[in-house]
C-alpha cells in the first residue's frame, strides 16, 4: 500500500561536520579563483614584454559568444555608437548570419566610426582579436551576466587576469547606459577644461538682464498653457525634450535649456538622435545655452562641435563637498542628487533669481504609466519604444511610485527647503502630484494678475480639482522676501 505524507515534509539540517566541509571547500575554492587570477595577471605582465605603447586606443572583446544574430547586431552598434574609436570584435558562431550594415529601426543614425567594429563567425578569427587584446591591455565587455561554474568560472577569472573587465548587462542593470559612458571616459582621452566651461558660464550670466524671478518649465501636460501666457518678465529655463516645440522656444526665448539623462538625451536610439537634432537646431537659430552634466562632454563635444562655445558643462559635486548646492556662481558644482529639475534646473533657477515660478511639472497622476505624463507636443511619445528596446532594464527594474515618493518628494522638498531658509520663494503656477509642488500650491495665488493670465490659470486649476479632487490642503503662504515682493502673476 502507498504511503502518502499528510504535512509538509521536514527538512534536515545539515550537521556541523558538513558544514566545515562547505566552509573549507569554499575557502579552497576562493584561494584557487584568488591564484588563477594572480597566474592570469603574470601571463598578461609577459605577453606585453617589450611591446610598445601604442597610440591607438586598446581593442574591446564582447564576451559571451551570442546565440542570436538580432542581439549581436544590436550590441554591434551599441559599441559603435559608444566607443566609435576602438577596434571591437563580437563573436557570433551561427546559426544565420549578422548584416553588421543593417541598422535596427530603434537606433538613431550616428557618426562614421574610427575604429574597426566587426562580428566574427569562427573560433580563430576572434583567438586572434583576444591576442591582439591581450597585447595591447584591451578590454573585455561581459554584455551579458550568466553565472557560470566549474571550468567555465575559472576560465573568467583567468581573462579576468588577462584583461580589463567591465560588465555592461542591458537586461540586468538599470544604469548600463551610464556605466558605458564611464567606460568611454576611461578608454578616450578626453580633457574636460572645468576653468572654461566656469568662464563661458559667469560671462554668460553677467552678460544677462537682470530679473528678480524666473521660470522653469517641464514637460508636462499643463506646458500647453505656456502659449497663451507671458514670461518676457523673468528668466527662462526649459528642460530637455521641449525642444521639439520650435514655435514655442521662439516664444519663450530661454535663456538657458538643460538635459541630463544617459538613457534619454545621450544614448543610441532614434528617440535620443531625434532630441539632439532639434537641439541642434535650436543652437544654431538662438543665444540660449545648454547645460549638461560634465560626464556627458564627450558626446555633446561629439554632436555638437559647431555651437560648442553654447555648452555648458558643470561636474556632480563630490560625494564629499555640498550634495545640495544651490548656487552656482559660489561652487560651480550641481547637486548630486537625480532628476533633471532636482540636479540643474532648481541650481540654475536660485542662482539666477530669488522668486522661482514652475509650469509643466505635473507629476504623476492616479492611472500613468511609466514616470508620469509627457505633453505629446513636447516630447518624442511615438519614439519611446525606441528607449524600451535598448534599454529593457531601465524601465523593467524602476520602481515608479517609489521614484515620485523618493526623488521628486524627498530630495526636491530638501532643496525647496533649502532655498527657502535662503529666503528664495517656489511657486508652481499649476496643481501638481508632485509631493513637494503639492505642498507648495496655493488656490488662486495668480488671482491679482493680469486678467487674462488669471482666466487661463484658474480654468486648468478648475479643471484639475474637478477631475482629481483637493490631493490635500495647501501649506500656508510663504512670507515673501522683500526682494520677491511683487504681483506673483506671470
Amino acid at each position: 500500500m502507498n504511503r502518502t505524507h499528510s504535512g509538509p515534509i521536514k527538512q534536515e539540517t545539515p550537521g556541523p561536520f558538513l558544514k566545515v566541509l562547505r566552509a573549507v571547500y569554499h575557502r579552497i575554492q576562493r584561494a584557487v579563483e584568488r591564484a588563477v587570477a594572480v597566474i592570469g595577471r603574470g601571463v598578461g605582465h609577459l605577453l606585453r614584454l617589450g611591446i610598445t605603447s601604442s597610440t591607438s586606443l586598446p581593442p574591446v572583446l564582447l564576451w559571451p559568444r551570442f546565440t542570436s544574430a538580432e542581439e549581436a547586431r544590436e550590441q554591434f552598434w551599441r559599441v559603435r555608437y559608444y566607443l566609435p574609436e576602438c577596434d571591437a570584435t563580437l563573436l557570433f558562431p551561427g546559426p544565420g548570419t549578422v548584416d553588421a550594415a543593417e541598422r535596427p529601426e530603434h537606433i538613431g543614425a550616428m557618426p562614421e566610426p574610427q575604429g574597426k567594429q566587426q562580428v566574427v563567425r569562427g573560433v580563430f578569427p576572434f583567438a586572434c582579436a583576444v591576442w591582439k587584446a591581450l597585447r595591447r591591455r584591451g578590454t573585455l565587455i561581459r554584455w551579458r551576466q550568466e553565472p557560470p561554474s566549474g571550468k567555465a568560472k575559472l576560465v573568467r577569472v583567468f581573462l579576468r587576469g588577462l584583461v580589463t573587465s567591465k560588465t555592461l548587462d542591458r537586461f540586468s542593470d538599470p544604469l548600463e547606459a551610464l556605466e558605458y559612458l564611464r567606460l568611454r571616459s576611461r578608454l578616450v582621452d578626453h580633457h574636460f577644461d572645468l576653468e572654461a566651461h566656469q568662464a563661458r558660464f559667469l560671462d554668460y550670466l553677467a552678460a544677462l538682464p537682470k530679473y528678480d524671478r524666473c521660470y522653469v518649465f517641464g514637460t508636462g501636460p499643463s506646458l500647453s498653457l505656456a502659449e497663451h501666457l507671458d514670461f518676457s518678465d523673468g528668466y527662462r529655463l526649459v528642460c530637455n525634450t521641449i525642444v521639439k516645440d520650435h514655435d514655442l522656444l521662439t516664444r519663450l526665448q530661454p535663456h538657458f535649456i538643460a538635459a541630463g539623462d544617459a538613457v534619454y538625451h545621450y544614448g543610441y536610439t532614434t528617440y535620443s538622435r531625434a532630441f539632439r537634432e532639434d537641439l541642434a537646431c535650436l543652437l544654431g537659430t538662438q543665444s540660449t545655452r545648454f547645460v549638461y552634466p560634465s560626464d556627458f562632454d564627450e558626446i555633446v563635444a561629439r554632436d555638437f562641435a559647431g555651437n560648442r562655445d553654447k555648452t555648458i558643462g558643470i561636474p556632480i559635486a563630490p560625494a564629499s563637498g555640498d550634495i545640495h548646492n544651490l548656487d552656482l556662481r559660489r561652487t560651480f558644482a550641481l547637486p548630486r542628487v537625480g532628476n533633471v529639475l532636482n540636479l540643474m534646473l532648481l541650481p540654475l533657477a536660485t542662482t539666477l533669481a530669488n522668486h522661482v515660478l514652475f509650469l509643466g511639472f505635473d507629476g504623476r497622476a492616479p492611472g500613468d504609466t511609466f514616470f508620469w505624463q509627457y505633453s505629446d507636443k513636447h516630447s518624442y511619445n511615438d519614439l519611446f519604444p525606441s528607449l524600451q528596446t535598448a534599454y529593457p532594464s531601465f524601465y523593467a527594474k524602476t520602481d515608479y511610485s517609489e521614484y515620485q515618493r523618493r526623488v521628486m518628494g524627498e530630495e526636491t522638498e530638501e532643496l525647496l527647503s533649502k532655498g527657502e531658509r535662503q529666503e528664495t520663494i517656489f511657486t508652481p503656477m499649476t496643481p501638481s502630484f508632485s509631493p513637494a509642488f503639492e505642498r507648495r500650491y496655493r488656490r488662486g495665488w495668480y488671482a491679482h494678475g493680469d486678467k487674462a493670465h488669471t482666466s487661463v490659470l484658474s480654468e486648468w486649476e478648475e479643471q484639475f480639482f474637478q477631475a482629481y479632487g483637493a490631493i490635500q490642503e495647501s501649506s500656508p503662504p510663504q512670507e515673501t522676501p522683500p526682494s520677491a515682493r511683487k504681483d506673483c502673476a506671470p
